[in-house]
């Protein structure tokens, strides 16, 4: 169905807010809808992984759900959820330092190196990677953000 289909006219952050704060699962779903792909994109800008960034967006709706009645400002609802999902993003870091950083991948850890395996090839890609990562990461969030948005866009 439709977002802008006659049966359901396109509704105001600020109407979706009220259905949803009075319970309506269908008004919280359309605000999914309208701010999925900003939200997956600033997970994604936070940690770096496509697996994280999917369970930081959903941690982060699901946060959005149950504490949809403290928002104060309803025409803030698209910079309440991305506050949110920094937030998320920060302590997820912060949890992540305190076990002593990321583990290693079971895969990496347990494939043995195969005989067409060429390891100058993965050093090289991941340095590459590395240097990505610590690029983005000196750089002011303000042009940060965009960045990685317009290319995970495919621009």
């Amino acid at each position: 169905m439709k977002l802008n289909s006659p049966s359901l006219p396109m509704k105001s952050d600020e109407e979706l807010w009220r259905l949803s704060r009075d319970g309506d699962r269908e008004a919280f779903r359309r605000i999914v809808e309208r701010y999925q792909s900003l939200v997956c994109s600033l997970a994604y800008s936070a940690c770096g992984d496509f697996s994280g960034s999917e369970d930081l967006a959903q941690e982060t709706f699901v946060t959005a759900w149950r504490k949809i009645g403290e928002l104060r400002e309803p025409g803030k609802l698209r910079a309440w959820l991305c506050g949110i999902v920094c937030n998320l993003a920060a302590n997820s870091v912060r949890r992540t330092l305190r076990r002593g950083g990321e583990p290693e991948p079971l895969e990496t850890a347990a494939e043995p190196s195969s005989p067409t395996h060429d390891p100058a090839a993965e050093a090289v890609r991941h340095d590459e990677e590395i240097l990505l990562w610590r690029t983005l990461g000196g750089m002011p969030e303000i042009y940060r953000e965009p960045l990685i948005l317009f290319y995970l866009a495919g621009g």
